[in-house]
C-alpha cells in the first residue's frame, strides 16, 4: 500500500491529472444506479495520495481541478441530453453548461482541496481529517450559495445502497451523513502515504482506527435496522400516482395538446387492470403534465369534474400565468383542484433550473444570443414554500423538480406536512443515471423529515416513498401507468428536523481545529 501511494503521489504532469479525472469518474459508480458503494474509498484514497505529493499551488489546484471534473463532469452528463431534446443542438448553446459542470460547480471543491493541502496538510490521521472536514464543509456551502445552489450526488447519497446506514440521514442530514461517507472511505489512506519524506505512521493509530471505524459501521446499521422495523404502516389514503411516458419532444408539440389530455384522463380515472380498485382520495399529476394552465382550461376542467370521486383532489402540474399591464407573468406551478375540478389551492415553484426556466443576467446574454436557451422557459420564482390543505385530507407539502434536492430546505419550519409531494419531469434527463439520482435524493429527503413522499413524474421514476426512504412502489423509466398505493403515515420529528445542520458544521469545525492543533503541535516539537 506504500509503494503504491508513492507512486500515485509521486506522480507528475498530464499522468498525474489523467488519474485524477479518472479518480473523480470512478466514484460516480458509487451513486444511483449503480450503488458500487466500494469503488469509493479507492476514488478518494486516490486523491489524498495526490494530495500528498502536490508540492505547489498549482500542481494541487490541476489535481483537484481534474478529479471535479471528472466527478461532476460524468456525474451529470445528463444535463446535456436537455439541449439536444430542446432543439438547441448548436455547441455554442452548450457553452454555459459546460462551463457550470467544468469550472463552477467544482470550483468549491477544489477550494477545499486546495485550503486544505496548504494550510492544514500533516502527516498520517490529521490530515485525512482535514480533507475530510474541507470537503464536507464543501458540500454544505454548495447547496447554500446562491451561484452554485445544485447540491447534486452528496456524498452522503452514496449510501442508500444500504437502507440501515442510510437512517443516520435522520439525525445529521445528508450534508452530516457526507462527512461521515468521506471520512470512512479515507481510512485506508492511512495504510499509505504519498510523500518521499513522510514518516513511517503509528502502527497502533493504523489498526485502532480502521476497528473503531467498523465498530461503529456495524453499531450505525444494527440502529438503522431497528429503526427501520418501526416504520409507520402504510395504511391511509388512498393514492394514485401518474405517470404517462410522454416523450419531451412530443411535450413541445403545441397540437398534441388533445392527446395529452384524452391520455392524462384515461390514465387517472380507467387505468386498464386498474378496475377493481377502490376510487382514489388524492390523484397526482407530474410537472406540466399537460402543457396548459389547468385553471383556464374550463372544458378539460368540466370533463375532470365528471369523474372526481366526492371528496377527492387532483394535484397536478401545471403552467400558471397572472396577468400584468402589457402581458402576463408565468409560473411553473402546481395546482389542487378539489373533487369539482375547481382550483383550490396554487404552488408556484421557488427554485428554478438556470438555463431552462430562465437566463441568469439575461440583459448580458441577449446581447450573445444566448436567450434561446431559455426559449422554453421565462418564469418567475413563488414567493414562499406552505403546507397546502386539502379539505379534511392529510395536509401537504409539495415540491416541483429539483426542489426536492436541497436538505432542510423541503419543509417549512413550523409547518410541518403530513406528507410530501414531488411533481417533476425527468424527461428531460432522458434515458440515464439522472432519474435515478433524482430518485435517489427525494427518498433520503424521506429519511431527514420523517415523511412519506408520492413522487409522480412525466417519463419516471414515479415511486411511493415511506418515512425511513424505502420504495414501496415504483414505476420504472419509459413505462406508462399508475401506481395505486396507500400512503403511508409519517413519523415522529427527526432530529434533523428540529436542529438541521448544526450537528454537522460543529463536527467539522471541531475536525479542523484538530487538524490545526495537530499541525502546530508537529512544529513546536521540530
Amino acid at each position: 500500500m506504500t509503494l503504491l501511494a508513492l507512486y500515485i503521489g509521486e506522480m507528475r504532469g498530464f499522468r498525474a491529472c489523467i488519474l485524477a479525472f479518472l479518480a473523480g469518474a470512478l466514484s460516480v459508480l458509487a451513486f444511483a444506479p449503480f450503488h458500487f458503494l466500494f469503488l469509493l474509498p479507492v476514488s478518494l484514497c486516490v486523491l489524498a495520495w495526490q494530495l500528498d505529493g502536490c508540492r505547489s499551488f498549482w500542481r494541487t489546484l490541476a489535481v483537484s481541478w481534474a478529479f471535479g471534473a471528472g466527478f461532476y463532469g460524468v456525474g451529470m452528463h445528463w444535463i446535456g441530453n436537455s439541449i439536444f431534446i430542446s432543439g438547441a443542438g448548436n455547441a455554442f448553446y452548450l457553452i454555459p453548461l459546460a462551463g457550470y459542470l467544468l469550472i463552477l460547480s467544482p470550483v468549491f471543491f477544489i477550494a477545499a482541496c486546495v485550503i486544505a493541502r496548504r494550510f492544514l496538510w500533516g502527516e498520517g490521521l490529521p490530515r485525512l481529517l482535514a480533507l475530510a472536514a474541507m470537503l464536507a464543509l464543501a458540500n454544505w456551502i454548495r447547496g447554500h450559495f446562491p451561484l452554485d445552489g445544485l447540491p447534486w450526488n452528496m456524498w452522503g447519497n452514496t449510501l442508500m445502497a444500504v437502507s440501515a446506514w442510510a437512517q443516520t440521514a435522520s439525525l445529521v442530514g445528508v450534508y452530516g451523513l457526507s462527512l461521515v461517507v468521506v471520512l470512512f472511505a479515507l481510512v485506508p489512506a492511512l495504510f499509505g502515504d504519498g510523500r518521499l519524506e513522510a514518516k513511517t505512521a503509528n502502527r497502533r493509530t493504523r489498526w485502532l482506527v480502521p476497528g473503531f471505524a467498523a465498530a461503529v459501521a456495524v453499531a450505525a446499521w444494527m440502529w438503522g435496522a431497528h429503526y427501520i422495523d418501526s416504520a409507520p404502516r402504510a395504511d391511509g389514503i388512498a393514492v394514485r400516482i401518474v405517470q404517462p411516458n410522454i416523450s419531451q419532444r412530443d411535450k413541445l408539440e403545441r397540437n398534441n395538446i388533445n392527446g395529452m389530455a384524452s391520455l392524462m384522463l384515461r390514465l387517472s380515472f380507467r387505468p386498464e387492470g386498474y378496475e377493481n380498485y377502490p376510487d382514489p382520495n388524492v390523484i397526482i399529476w407530474p410537472e406540466v403534465a399537460i402543457p396548459v394552465a389547468l385553471e383556464d382550461e374550463t372544458l378539460l376542467r368540466e370533463y375532470l369534474a365528471k369523474y372526481m370521486s366526492p371528496g377527492s383532489r387532483l394535484i397536478a402540474g401545471s403552467y400558471r400565468y397572472e396577468e400584468i399591464p402589457g402581458g402576463a407573468d408565468s409560473y411553473n406551478s402546481l395546482v389542487v383542484l378539489d373533487d369539482n375540478a375547481v382550483p383550490e389551492e396554487y404552488y408556484d415553484k421557488q427554485v428554478l433550473v438556470p438555463f431552462g426556466e430562465y437566463l441568469p443576467y439575461d440583459a448580458f446574454f441577449e446581447k450573445t444570443g444566448l436567450k434561446a436557451l431559455a426559449k422554453q422557459g421565462g418564469f418567475l420564482p413563488g414567493t414562499g414554500s406552505r403546507v397546502l390543505n386539502l379539505g379534511g385530507l392529510p395536509d401537504v407539502g409539495v415540491l416541483i423538480c429539483f426542489e426536492i434536492i436541497f436538505s432542510g430546505d423541503v419543509v417549512t419550519r413550523g409547518e410541518r406536512p403530513d406528507w410530501l409531494v414531488n411533481v417533476s419531469n425527468d424527461a428531460w434527463f432522458g434515458d440515464s443515471i439522472g432519474p435515478w439520482q433524482h430518485l435517489d435524493q427525494a427518498a433520503i429527503r424521506a429519511i431527514e423529515e420523517g415523511l412519506p413522499i408520492a413522487r409522480s413524474t412525466n417519463t419516471g421514476v414515479s415511486a411511493l416513498i415511506d418515512s425511513r426512504g424505502r420504495i414501496l412502489a415504483k414505476l420504472e423509466i419509459g413505462k406508462q401507468g399508475v401506481l395505486d398505493v396507500r400512503l403511508p403515515r409519517p413519523s415522529p420529528p427527526t432530529v434533523f428536523s428540529r436542529v438541521g445542520d448544526v450537528p454537522m458544521l460543529a463536527a467539522t469545525f471541531l475536525l479542523l481545529l484538530l487538524s490545526i492543533w495537530s499541525k502546530f503541535r508537529r512544529k513546536s516539537h521540530r
